[in-house]
């Protein structure tokens, strides 16, 4: 094969040791074992025009040269990772298969699709469009395939798109409650190809969980001085403990830079590497070196880690968008100190209500009823009831109308997804007591939520409203039994002794403890905050949520629900004596 001077130039800007490993570089760039990575080569170019640069990139070969049905990427920020993608999709679409790439938001993907999408249309894949056309913000026509993209904020742009390859370009901070209608995009195709890529936030969720399931590739970089194979990290290659003074992490002897762990030698972080599994597995998993990327200096990271090791929040962004690494902030979520001191001298068995007390009911919606009962006490919010009903059974929905009925709720707020159709039934056969909730992401929210009487729909700032419940918690408004940490199979302490798999608490308190709120960087460079879902389930969180947010409707309530008659015509007797049999559908 004859090889150009221009192919011989990024022939060299491939790699600079790559005799070291053996690797075939012709075969590499043009052999037809890796058309991915020569359609990369050959074909694709950046949003700038420039040919794809893998001098100081080698650890991203591998990913081109994949070919498995479903790669999956952890990540820190800004390594390169998006041209890859975009390489992916218009390969896939010159093959003849459509693509369907998530975003996190629509305004994001209105941005991705205008600044790295439509300038490659007119230059590099132009004889690809289908009549010239570069199509809208959502939609690419191309001649054999299409490119769909959609934000993951939008129920409605997820259906009715048929796809071979599904792309999930940050995971992490996607709704994660319409991603099963992306995944079903690629039911009837025959290639189901799938893409996941975030920059990590908590362990156990979103991509981490993924990765943890994958065969977990790590970049290895072997020491020229000593020969030792090893993955670079900064707490061990470029900062170690003092343990002798201060305990702090410091640059390690020698200064600032990357040092082996063994000999204590510089190391070339460019240098030729090689991904190394750490176990068998179906899923292909990266996790992309932090210290690798030539635009990310080595002083550069260490001036961010002093700036940010003092402030748990800014500490979190820096190991999860410098470092890709899961970090959860201390205290960013309720710990089981805080709901031990909510507790007041009282059990739900000896709890007494009286016709003049005010209650509220929260439900959250999944394969359970999760519901609580509150009474609202001035600023504070006395837990009654913790209930866990089947969702597919009548008598559950029978007993929420029971509970209305005794304890006289004034308010009530249920998740309105994802059994839309079932909440809103038990909204209407309430008679308006118990009204529907969709969580808003808005960052520009004016207040915690907004109501549409009409509708009897109230739509909560999912951040603002939780951190509303929280702060509830550790100033002790939120008031719990002496019994809650044993809701939910828990055991008192010494009930705990001597019993084979005793768990100190029961699901109540730890779906409490289970989401964390996190810090996101946005484009401006301001700090925002989002309460994350943990690897735990966190139903009686939300559905405590729904009942704070019941609380707070209380100032603003309607006759219709202060008025206890509007509820009885809505559910008689004789409805709770049948079962419902309406509800038969659901």
């Amino acid at each position: 094969m004859n090889i150009t001077l221009e192919d011989d130039i990024i022939l060299q800007a491939l790699m600079v040791e790559v005799e070291e490993i053996g690797v075939d570089i012709e075969a590499l760039l043009f052999g037809k074992e890796n058309p991915e990575l020569e359609f990369a080569v050959n074909k694709h170019r950046t949003f700038k025009g420039n040919r794809l640069d893998f001098k100081k990139h080698a650890f991203l070969i591998d990913l081109y040269k994949d070919p498995s049905s479903e790669i999956i990427v952890k990540k820190p920020t800004q390594v390169g990772l998006t041209e890859w993608i975009i390489s992916k999709m218009f390969k896939a679409a010159f093959n003849g298969h459509t693509s369907f790439t998530v975003l996190p938001k629509q305004k994001l993907r209105d941005a991705y699709v205008d600044t790295r999408i439509n300038p490659l249309l007119t230059t590099c894949y132009f004889d690809m469009l289908k009549n010239g056309e570069k199509g809208n913000l959502s939609l690419k026509k191309l001649k054999h395939a299409y490119l769909h993209f959609v934000g993951s904020n939008s129920e409605t742009e997820m259906v009715s798109h048929p796809a071979d390859q599904l792309i999930i370009d940050e995971l992490d901070f996607c709704d994660s409650r319409n991603l099963p209608l992306a995944e079903n995009r690629l039911d009837h195709s025959n290639l189901k190809h799938r893409i996941y890529v975030s920059t990590p936030t908590l362990a156990g969720v979103g991509i981490d969980r993924r990765y943890v399931g994958s065969d977990k590739k790590k970049w290895h970089l072997k020491c020229e001085h000593c020969g030792k194979w090893q993955t670079l990290n900064f707490f061990g290659n470029v900062l170690m403990k003092d343990d002798d003074i201060t305990g702090d992490w410091i640059p390690i002897t020698g200064g600032v830079g990357i040092h082996c762990v063994k000999c204590g030698g510089i190391m070339n972080r460019f240098a030729v590497g090689e991904y190394i599994a750490e176990q068998k597995s179906d899923p292909s998993g990266y996790h992309i070196p932090a210290l690798c990327h030539p635009t990310k200096s080595i002083k550069e990271l260490y001036k961010k880690w002093i700036y940010s090791k003092d402030n748990e929040y800014e500490k979190q962004i820096f190991m999860n968008n410098d470092l890709g690494e899961c970090y959860a902030a201390e205290g960013s979520n309720i710990s089981q100190n805080s709901l031990d001191n909510c507790k007041a001298n009282y059990n739900l068995s000896n709890t007494h209500i009286n016709v003049s007390d005010r209650c509220v009911i929260g439900i959250d919606v999944g394969k359970y009823f999760h519901v609580i009962v509150g009474r609202v006490e001035g600023k504070k919010l006395r837990v009654v009831v913790v209930k866990k009903l089947l969702i597919d059974d009548d008598a559950s929905i029978v007993e929420i109308f029971a509970l209305i009925k005794k304890y006289g709720i004034k308010k009530g707020v249920i998740d309105a997804r994802p059994e839309n159709k079932l909440s809103n039934k038990i909204s209407e056969k309430s008679g308006g007591i118990i009204w529907t909730c969709d969580y808003s992401t808005k960052e520009n929210a004016t207040e915690i939520f907004k109501e549409d009487k009409e509708k009897r729909r109230v739509v909560a700032n999912r951040t603002w409203s939780i951190d509303d419940m929280v702060e509830g918690v550790r100033l002790q408004n939120i008031l719990l039994p002496m019994e809650a940490h044993t809701i939910g199979g828990g055991y008192d302490e010494v009930q705990a002794k001597g019993k084979k798999g005793a768990k100190p608490c029961g699901e109540f308190y730890s779906q409490l403890q289970a989401p964390t709120r996190i810090a996101i960087r946005d484009s401006r460079g301001l700090i925002r905050y989002s309460w994350q879902e943990g690897s735990e389930q966190d139903h009686y969180f939300h559905a405590l949520n729904y009942c704070n947010i019941a609380k707070l409707q209380i100032g603003t309530m309607t006759s219709i629900s202060e008025n206890p008659e509007n509820f009885q015509p809505q559910l008689r007797d004789r409805d709770m004596m049948t079962g419902m049999e309406d509800f038969d559908s659901f």
